[in-house]
Order: C-alpha cells, then structure tokens, then sequence
C-alpha cells in the first residue's frame, strides 16, 4: 500500500470527511501536521517505516529523530498499522510493535507490546478503540469492533464486538456491541 494513501486515510479520520480537492487535502495536510501532535506523530511513523522498510537509513534517522523531539509519542516501524488511526490525546502512547487494523482509536497512556517473551506483539482488528492508559501485552488478539476500557491491562484474547474491562481485563459484553467510528478510509478502495 501507498505510503501517501496511509497519510490521507490517517488525515481523513481527523476531519472526519474527504477533502475535495487537491488543494483542499493538502491544505489540510498541513494544518494538521502543524496543529495536531497525533496526527503528526503517525505521520512522520508512516515516513518513517517507509524509509526503513524500504532500506533508506539515512532519511528514516532523520525522521525517527525529528519524531522524537516534536513527539510524546513512540510508534516502533516493526509495527504494521492499517490506515485511518487516530489519536484524540496525543501523550504518553507507547506501541512497541504488533498489527493495527483499520480505523483505530487511542486515547493518551496506552502501551502495546511485549509481556514476557521477544516478538510476542498483540494483534488488534479492525474499528477497535483503546481506553485512556490500556495496556495491551503479549501475543493476544483483539477482534473488530470491540472496545477496551481505561486503565484495562489486557493480556488474553478479547473476542470480536466486545467491551474489555479491569485488569486483568475481563470480558463485560461479548459478541454484542459494536463499535464503528467514523469509517472515512474505507473510502480510499
């Protein structure tokens, strides 16, 4: 996939509607790299792990550094993310690596990564939001459409259309609830 449709799939989340012209979605590319720390922490990650990737050490340094100094954020390019994340409170989010699906929700203070063993990452589905200071360790699964409270410390699988809540996390609704945020990147093909 396009590195640049991962940008705009990205960018569409945040305003919530399609730009409808070039000028328009560049227009709001920029002040959304200017005004939004979420936005920009996983638009320089989507350089970043483009340039790595892709074997240019050189550029991806210096995007990984430029990152880090306008950036609470740490995103490792192990980390394979669909398109359309969003970030509401951009602060203390740490994702060590795993697989992101489309349309993904993080509030500030979440972890996603290892529990005990090396390159054992969680798995997330699509259309999933992760509650303020969740953690989400270890090679679990979280299916789509599901929800996982603030604070839960996840480290078993959570089924798809379910809330997770507590630590550790336990189930509170499985299989019935559905959560479906504003889906802009589907438009993308």
């Amino acid at each position: 996939m396009k590195v640049a449709k991962q940008i705009y799939g990205d960018l569409y989340r945040v305003i919530n509607k399609k730009p409808s012209s070039k000028l328009e979605r560049l227009s709001y590319l920029f002040k959304y790299f200017i005004s939004d720390r979420g936005f920009r922490a996983i638009f320089l990650y989507r350089l970043c792990r483009y340039y790595y990737v892709n074997d240019n050490k050189s550029l991806y340094k210096f995007f990984r550094f430029f990152n880090f100094l306008l950036n609470p954020i740490e995103i490792s390019v192990s980390t394979e993310i669909g398109i359309g994340l969003y970030i509401m409170h951009p602060q203390c989010i740490v994702i060590g690596g795993g697989k992101l699906g489309n349309n993904i929700d993080i509030a500030q203070g979440v972890t996603i990564g290892l529990k005990d063993k090396e390159n054992e990452y969680p798995t997330i589905g699509d259309n999933v939001h992760l509650g303020a200071g969740c953690m989400i360790l270890g090679d679990v699964n979280i299916g789509d459409n599901s929800r996982v409270g603030a604070n839960a410390v996840v480290i078993t699988d959570i089924p798809k259309n379910s809330i997770a809540v507590g630590v550790p996390a336990k189930i509170k609704k499985k299989g019935e609830y559905v959560y479906l945020p504003g889906n802009i990147s589907n438009e993308l093909g």
